[in-house]
């Protein structure tokens, strides 16, 4: 099975984006991966652990040819940086995020290119661990990974993406997203 995406980028390289970064990698090992990450030393083991091919600190030097951006940052973060990546960016593009909040996202989302498609997602896994060093491609192994719908061709190839990747997808709404996140994703991780 072939990815339909050749260039793939992190901005946020943490335990759920490494994560993810660890299991593209394995499944589709012909994709480029590249990441953006705020600190030198995780773009450096990154790179040196094969998790992704390059990176920098800089997201003005993010390749021209990426074809699906996964943002992985603080959810305050999330959408500065698609609105971001919309202007700066003129190929045709998926962006995506990890966020367990939905619904303030979206509202924030101003894309400026119709090429673009943000597709609000979230998988649900996670541990109480932080960081690059703690990723790894088994905590997302078959996980629920919560898509809102968007009425795109674009999205149709993302959510097969996901589904390849062997995750369940769950489609909802932002507002009922983050009515089953509040218990289901953030309980666990308080008691842990």
């Amino acid at each position: 099975m072939k990815s339909p995406y050749k260039h793939i980028a992190f901005i946020g390289l943490g335990l759920i984006g490494g994560s993810l970064a660890k299991l593209i990698r394995k499944n589709f090992p012909e994709t480029k991966l590249y990441a953006i990450a705020t600190k030198k030393d995780t773009i450096s083991f990154a790179v040196s652990e094969g998790i992704v091919d390059n990176g920098s600190t800089e997201i003005d030097l993010l390749p021209a040819d990426v074809d699906l951006i996964f943002v992985c940052t603080p959810i305050s973060k999330i959408a500065g940086y698609v609105n971001s990546l919309s202007v700066n960016l003129a190929q045709e593009l998926t962006i995506t995020d990890i966020g367990s909040i939905k619904s303030d996202v979206c509202d924030e989302v101003f894309l400026t290119k119709s090429q673009h498609l943000f597709i609000p997602g979230h998988p649900m896994a996670g541990n109480e661990k932080l960081g690059i060093r703690n990723s790894e491609e088994d905590l997302l192994k078959k996980a629920p990974y919560i898509l809102v719908p968007q009425e795109n061709p674009k999205y149709e190839t993302f959510k097969a993406f996901i589904s390849n990747l062997d995750f369940k997808v769950i489609e909802l709404s932002p507002k009922k997203h983050d009515e089953i996140t509040c218990i289901a994703s953030h309980f666990p991780y308080l008691m842990a």
